[in-house]
């Protein structure tokens, strides 16, 4: 392949990565791009024996591999240095999928959401629930892009986020869910919160520590 200097050649290698391909000049300038310090790093051991300089580099140089979410920066790029983009098949990768807010609204409603809780008499009840505003959004939003990163507060209703798309996916996708947490006491937290979800307790579901 012919690499132009103002091209930037974009395949989907698999559902992380992407190569891409340009040449040598447009390259080395990507790879500043998407290069990074990591906070603190003067103070890690690696830095202070000279075996790292504390940079965290997204593009590879060398095999031409970038993570798949990168694709809106790796666009926003093109277009600061105005070079143009080509992709294997001819047709852009960042097509989102159809989702609105009142699909998002009619989905969660349908599942019909209880959470447990106990009485001033110490016994279970189950209250309905309906997701904020934002939860409604943060699940749109990941359904509509296929990939996503939530950045969200503690106690600000993750738990819920996740689980509609435990149940939209379940319904929509064929396959088993895995879900990734730190520790095994994050499993198990996670295994409770969940848990006070009624049809989570109903065994509509199942949750496996792998």
């Amino acid at each position: 392949m012919t690499l132009n200097d103002n091209t930037l050649y974009i395949r989907k290698k698999d559902e992380i990565f992407l190569e891409v391909l340009a040449s040598d000049s447009i390259v080395n300038s990507l790879s500043d791009f998407f290069c990074f310090f990591v906070p603190g790093y003067k103070f890690m051991k690696k830095y202070k024996m000279k075996l790292w300089d504390g940079q965290i580099r997204l593009y590879n140089k060398h095999t031409g591999e970038i993570y798949l979410g990168l694709l809106q920066h790796i666009k926003e790029y093109a277009r600061l240095h105005e070079y143009v983009i080509e992709y294997e098949n001819g047709q852009d990768l960042d097509v989102e999928e159809e989702f609105s807010v009142k699909e998002a609204l009619a989905f969660a409603k349908s599942l019909n959401i209880h959470v447990k809780r106990e009485d001033k008499n110490e016994k279970d009840i189950f209250i309905p629930i309906e997701p904020h505003d934002f939860q409604l959004d943060a699940f749109r939003h990941s359904v509509q892009s296929s990939r996503s990163i939530l950045l969200c507060p503690t106690a600000s209703g993750k738990s819920l986020i996740i689980y509609l798309l435990i149940r939209y996916y379940q319904q929509f996708i064929k396959g088993k869910i895995l879900i990734i947490v730190p520790t095994v006491i994050w499993f198990l937290k996670c295994l409770q919160i969940l848990g006070n979800i009624l049809m989570l307790i109903n065994g509509m579901l199942e949750m496996k520590l792998i």
